[in-house]
């Protein structure tokens, strides 16, 4: 990363560097703070924010607790740093939950403190501006940053929920092998974000990056309907999905031939999923 610059000081405390950085797909805005009087993340966080405050820094705040989604006002922002007027991706504001961890300081390894990050590359301020057009789940996707606040590495499994063993060797196996690259992947029915049925899937479709839709006939010939919808949804939103489809079976549901899709054996699936979701996650850049 390359740090511009340099790093500043806040009254003292806490120190904190702005950088443009090449981080994953594209040039990017990350803000970090050094706190070295905690290594509690809400203590370094109050730090913070009163640093931010004496210095009457305007372009960061906390929306409303200081451990939940900071505001970015990236007007504000390119107005204070001239090279930073050139972005013009970077218009607004946003939401975002601070990154936080604990290091070790590298002359002193006795000594450590606490790193606060905030990072947005054009493809996430992208994916929140798009947020803003579906208010009505605002309330339940911000709870699902508050669990997962990296949604680029966060997928939607789609498929039929059926409590057999084959069925959830499916699951962990996916999820098995994502985890391997720090990729999450969730079903609908894991948590509920929204009382409401379609309100929850849809939190889940709109918060997460990509999608898998595993079809298989392990507990019906029918095709579930829900799966080809949730697909379709996802695929309006822009956002790539990973068919899976039983070897089985001759042909997808009648709306999806056409489309590429994978074979897995789902008697075998510990074997046969992993090289696939291993190429498909390369291709699309998510690993």
């Amino acid at each position: 990363m390359r740090y511009i610059g340099g790093v500043f000081t806040l009254s003292g405390e806490p120190d904190w560097s702005l950088s443009d950085s090449g981080e994953r797909n594209g040039v990017g805005i990350t803000v970090i703070f050094r706190v070295y009087a905690t290594h509690r993340r809400k203590d370094a966080l109050n730090i913070l924010n009163d640093g931010i405050t004496r210095n009457e820094i305007s372009w960061l705040h906390p929306q409303k607790k200081v451990t939940d989604e900071w505001i970015i006002n990236f007007d504000e922002l390119k107005n204070s740093f001239d090279f930073l007027r050139d972005l013009d991706w970077a218009e607004g504001a946003i939401s975002i939950v601070p990154f936080h961890e604990v290091q070790e300081d590298e002359f002193d390894n006795k000594d450590k403190y606490s790193i606060i990050e905030f990072s947005i590359i054009p493809d996430e301020m992208e994916y929140f501006m798009n947020l803003e057009n579906f208010p009505e789940l605002s309330p339940f996707i911000e709870r699902f940053l508050t669990d997962f606040p990296d949604p680029s590495r966060c997928g939607f499994i789609m498929m039929n929920f059926n409590d057999t063993k084959l069925h959830g060797m499916i699951v962990s196996t996916i999820k098995g092998f994502c985890a391997e690259y720090g990729v999450t992947v969730l079903r609908a029915d894991e948590k509920a974000y929204s009382d409401e049925l379609l309100p929850n899937i849809r939190t889940y479709m709109h918060a997460c990056s990509f999608g898998i839709a595993v079809f298989e006939r392990l507990a019906s010939e029918n095709f579930n309907p829900n799966v080809s919808l949730e697909v379709g949804y996802m695929m309006a939103l822009g956002k790539p999905v990973l068919l899976l489809k039983d070897s089985t079976l001759a042909l997808l549901p009648t709306d999806l031939v056409g489309r590429l899709y994978s074979s897995f054996d789902t008697q075998s699936p510990g074997e046969s999923i992993p090289p696939i979701l291993e190429r498909w996650l390369s291709e699309k850049s998510i690993v």
